[in-house]
């Protein structure tokens, strides 16, 4: 706990309805896709639930979603068989916003709108009571 070291970890958890379990939290060598897949594997083998699992949820980065060398593809070459894919609804939604802001507001260059700007910098001033 008292490290100051940074290093890399995947949380890997399994769930069956509503029950949900937190299997391991492994150390990875770097955050390429390749290691996390095989992180991921080791863990569910460990628990023996891998010709359990159906499907997988995970967030949209590019590690994650690359479909040559990303963690979902590798862990799916791994296992042998399909897996049904459940990105962050979070993420995804926010693909489904920029494109109806690109839309109504005309497209950004930048990596945030300037109204998205000023709305984060007055955020302190705005009265949020309802």
């Amino acid at each position: 706990m008292l490290n100051k070291e940074n290093v890399e970890r995947v949380a890997v958890l399994i769930s069956c309805g509503e029950e949900e379990q937190l299997i391991g939290v492994p150390l990875l060598e770097n955050g390429a896709g390749s290691t996390i897949a095989k992180s991921v594997y080791s863990e569910l083998g460990k628990w023996g639930a891998l010709d359990k699992i159906q499907a997988m949820y995970f967030d949209t980065t590019a590690v994650n979603t690359g479909r040559i060398i990303g963690a979902c593809v590798s862990l799916v070459q791994l296992m042998e068989k399909k897996l049904l894919y459940l990105p962050c609804r979070h993420h995804i939604f926010e693909v489904v916003l920029k494109s109806v802001f690109d839309a109504g507001m005309g497209k950004t260059t930048g990596s945030q709108s300037d109204i998205f700007k000023k709305f984060k910098t007055e955020w302190n001033n705005i009265d949020k009571k309802i």
